[in-house]
């Protein structure tokens, strides 16, 4: 076995290509230095009935469309948008949450483990419900 995920049911359904999602993106920097298991609770109990906190379905949707030219401006400025609505298990049981990177004109993929500490680079991707 190679591990685990977990995707928000409330979006995994969502047809991204039928209707273009608005975007609003969190920086949160009072949470810089904190662990990003806490980012990840105050955004589920802050703005979890207001936005959907989408996962790997959105992750995969901007990856597969970029000659659609369906990646939002806002994710071009190279920082890391985590998409808190999937979470990873890796062989060991480390969790984490995906995350893309907009570099050299592409979106490269990474993930953030919830262990580590919230960045200055870093910042949350919701959609409007």
């Amino acid at each position: 076995m190679f591990g685990h995920y977990t995707i928000n049911p409330e979006t995994a359904g969502l047809n991204h290509q039928e209707k273009e999602p608005k975007i609003k993106v969190l920086d949160l920097k009072e949470f810089i230095g904190q662990p990003r298991s806490e980012v990840m609770a105050h955004v589920v109990k802050t703005y979890g009935d207001k936005y959907n906190i989408p996962g790997l379905e959105y992750e995969r949707y901007l990856i597969q469309n970029p000659d659609k030219d369906k990646v939002p401006a806002e994710l071009k400025d190279g920082k890391y948008y985590n998409f808190m609505g999937s979470t990873l298990r890796d062989q060991r049981g480390d969790s984490s949450f995906p995350c893309v990177r907009w570099d050299e004109g592409r979106l490269l993929r990474t993930a953030s483990l919830l262990v580590l500490k919230w960045d200055e680079s870093d910042r949350v991707l919701l959609l409007e419900k």
